[in-house]
């Protein structure tokens, strides 16, 4: 799953990808930045299980929004 998320008026972006490792271990990797330059931090954690995820996913969704993001893609 992967959602990505932009502030067009602050010309910022916020992504968040929830997918298996070869292990079978599911990860949420976050990044996020400028939509203007190469700068921005990446911050990667385990998560218990894909439902899970997909909660914290729909937590960064709430926060985004509130915080005048829109969403720019969602897959998977």
């Amino acid at each position: 799953m992967n959602r990505i998320w932009i502030h067009q008026e602050k010309r910022r972006y916020y992504r968040a990808h929830l997918q298996p490792d070869l292990f079978g271990v599911w990860t949420l990797t976050r990044s996020w930045g400028s939509l203007d330059s190469n700068h921005g931090q990446v911050r990667t954690e385990l998560v218990d299980s894909q439902t899970k995820g997909q909660k914290i996913l729909a937590g960064i969704n709430r926060r985004r929004f509130g915080h005048g993001y829109r969403l720019a893609h969602a897959a998977g």
